[in-house]
């Protein structure tokens, strides 16, 4: 990098053979590093995978043309002659040069001497184990208080790394859109400073990561990872640039820095906007289930009257005020380790500063929907260029903590996925057909996704709603030996089973919103550290499972009877029960459709006309397809009338095959039949037809369904702490 800094700044005035700027040459340096980043920032945009030459000289220009030359173009803005060219030097086949880079780097606790020696040793020296593995990794409390809490997990990995995550709230920084935009935009400012000054960590392998609003607003989370050794000088440094910042940087900002930071958010949330509609939905479902968090639209809008004094003022209230502190350290680590880590934290968090009042903090919550409610929220897309319709279909079942409703939650999850391919296969009604778990930080449900170009969200819930009807009814079928069998199989592959494609806890796969550029999530042992920490921070301390899969009472399984069965079946899920609650959300193409529809109409009647010898101008196609709704049929038969020679369109292949498909499916719905009538005369004329016991009840307004939820009865948080640790 160095080297390609260098010579493209000597470029401009020697002649330099351009196979160099590629291939560079041996050199040896000791340029400051930030001056280097900022060169290569100013004469490299990665964007542009050309490359420009500047110079008086046009001989060195003419030189390297590929391919033929073309006469220079002047520039009529800045009068010089350029050119551009798309550079393939052809491969030399000396060997790559090496590079050198002489800085020291505080970081490494070892000299290059002593590195270089390691190094050597490895190649013969056998590996050996570092010690005992603990039998059990799970997370264990050191220490807590009302503004703290610090908790280990200890392990023992080959690369001897650790991983240090910490969550700091505060109880004067209330819930507010402004307040949560704030938050954000010092995340990115954070990532500015440290991206700069913590760049020779990364080379050293010690990572960072920031996540704002995580699990709670307003609330700053950050995770730090990197060897053992010297591990808690990065993560001083990591903290201390945190918080001198919010002492003093934040009165240094600067109206540019500040818009800049701004913009950079804007453009996140636009992205927000017009990502995939998954990912819309289940925003979109987060908001009506967690507590906590500001619509998109009120962030927006406090996005756009946010000012420098805002920023200020809320960084003058989180260094003043009493804030509460979780803290996981995890890896190859001692207790004595973990509470000096703390202690640095500490300078930050400022969790030890005494204080005589009672502060209190409030706990993550998630609503609990009312009983006998089907909710319905309809969001349109705005991308015009998406004609699929999206449905996410959330049904509740209880509370996450409670090992009964867990267990049968993972049981019937699994069920589910046994049977809901036929919506894409049989049925046909989307290619993208998905179910699971979905964990709230309360709560437990089952859900399903279903993307369909081919149907309306509502024909889609119709063909969801009888999914689950005819589900019930093999249910209600069963023999004992038969779901003895089932529930076999489930417990000996639970184990094994893949991972849910449908994202099951969607506050565990959250990225980072700032981070070094070497932080990866992709390791095993982070992705046990955050498997617990999600646990830590919703108040889900089960931490008995070391496969990070979740517990389950097996000895509920084994002795559940068909009776225990259908009676949950009947109460919580099926589609006939006046108890259960469910959330649909529906993401509406109509537009996409209806440009696409018409496209479509236009080059087939277009067709028509070509074939016969007819020409109609584009305005009156246009007013033939406002008139006529781009029904063709229709078109071809007022054209028929108005004296055109031209026939209807035949029907296409597809539509005949869907025909063909729909004929052959009467021996599945005789078979269904008895199947119904057989459960009509055992439990009742309920199952006489197919429709829900209570309708949809549609909301504008996600706020609808909050008046009408509840919460659960607050926990004693260090009660279950001591239950489960």
């Amino acid at each position: 990098m160095f080297e390609a800094s260098n010579l493209a700044l000597l470029l401009h005035d020697k002649d330099i053979s351009l196979e160099d700027l590629i291939l560079g040459s041996s050199q040896k340096t000791t340029n400051d590093i930030d001056q280097f980043r900022r060169a290569t920032i100013e004469l490299f945009d990665v964007s542009k995978l050309n490359i420009i030459v500047s110079s008086e000289n046009h001989s060195l220009v003419q030189q390297i043309t590929l391919p033929a030359s073309q006469n220079l173009t002047k520039d009529p803005y800045f009068n010089f002659m350029y050119q551009l060219y798309v550079f393939k030097p052809p491969r030399r086949q000396e060997s790559f040069p090496e590079f050198t880079l002489s800085l020291e780097n505080r970081y490494i606790p070892f000299p290059v001497e002593k590195l270089d020696s390691i190094l050597s040793l490895s190649k013969s020296e056998k590996l050996q184990f570092m010690g005992q593995v603990p039998q059990d990794q799970t997370p264990k409390l050191l220490a807590y208080s009302n503004y703290h809490e610090i908790w280990i997990s200890q392990s023992r990995n080959l690369s001897n790394e650790v991983f240090t995550s910490f969550q700091i709230r505060y109880s004067q920084v209330e819930l507010t859109p402004v307040n949560c935009i704030g938050i954000e935009i010092l995340g990115i400012l954070f990532e500015s400073l440290l991206s700069k000054h913590l760049y020779l960590a990364e080379l050293a392998n010690y990572s960072w990561a920031i996540y704002p609003n995580y699990n709670v607003s307003p609330s700053f989370s950050f995770t730090a990872c990197g060897p053992k050794h010297g591990f808690k000088y990065f993560l001083h440094d990591f903290v201390e640039m945190i918080n001198k910042f919010l002492d003093n940087g934040i009165n240094n900002l600067g109206y540019k820095n500040f818009t800049k930071a701004k913009l950079e958010l804007r453009s996140e949330y636009d992205k927000l906007l017009s990502r995939d509609a998954m990912k819309q939905a289940l925003a979109i479902s987060i908001l009506a289930l967690e507590s906590g968090i500001c619509p998109l639209n009120e962030r927006m809008e406090a996005l756009d009257i946010i000012s420098v004094e805002d920023l200020q003022q809320l960084c003058n209230i989180i260094q003043g005020d009493q804030s509460q502190v979780q803290i996981l350290t995890g890896g190859n680590v001692d207790q004595h380790f973990t509470m000096e880590a703390s202690d640095i934290i500490n300078i930050l968090s400022h969790h030890k500063q005494i204080t005589l009042d009672g502060v209190q903090f409030s706990q993550p919550k998630s609503f609990r929907l009312k009983h006998g409610m089907n909710y319905a929220y309809i969001h349109n897309n705005v991308d015009e260029k998406d004609t699929s319709d999206q449905v996410y279909h959330y049904i509740q079942l209880g509370h996450r903590g409670d090992l009964s409703f867990k267990t049968m939650a993972c049981f019937f999850s699994y069920l589910l996925s046994q049977i809901i391919y036929e919506l894409r296969t049989r049925k046909q009604i989307g290619y993208v057909v998905l179910s699971g778990l979905r964990y709230n930080k309360e709560t437990i449900g089952l859900h399903i996704y279903v993307s369909s170009s081919s149907f309306t969200y509502s024909e889609v819930m119709l063909e969801i709603d009888q999914l689950l009807f005819d589900w019930e009814l093999q249910i209600l079928n069963y023999t004992q030996a038969d779901l003895d069998k089932i529930i076999k199989v489930f417990l000996e592959g639970y184990d094994s089973f893949p991972e849910d494609q449908l994202p099951s806890n969607i506050l565990y796969g959250v990225p980072p919103s700032q981070s070094s550029g070497n932080f990866s999530t992709n390791d095993k042992h982070f992705k046990r550290h955050q498997h617990y920490w999600e646990k830590i921070l919703t108040g889900n301390f089960d931490f008995s499972s070391n496969t990070m899969k979740e517990r389950l009472d097996k000895n509920l399984l084994q002795n559940m009877t068909i009776d225990l069965m259908i009676t949950f079946f009947r109460k919580y899920i099926s589609i006939k029960s006046s108890m259960r609650s469910t959330m649909s959300i529906f993401i509406s193409s109509q537009k996409g459709r209806e440009i696409q529809e018409y496209t479509e109409a236009k080059k087939t009647l277009q067709s028509l006309l070509s074939e016969h010898s007819y020409s109609l101008t584009p305005v009156q196609i246009n007013m033939l397809l406002q008139e006529h709704s781009r029904d063709i049929s229709s078109i071809t038969k007022h054209l028929q009338a108005c004296g055109y020679n031209i026939k209807q369109p035949k029907t296409s292949n597809l539509q005949q095959l869907f025909l063909k498909q729909l004929s052959g499916t009467s021996r599945e719905e005789r078979r269904s039949s008895r199947i119904q009538q057989k459960c009509v005369r055992k439990f009742g004329r309920i199952y006489e037809d197919k429709d829900r016991v209570t309708p949809s009840r549609e909301v504008t307004r996600i706020d609808e369904i909050h008046e009408e939820s509840s919460f659960y009865p607050t926990r004693d948080r260090y009660a279950l702490i001591r239950r489960h640790t």
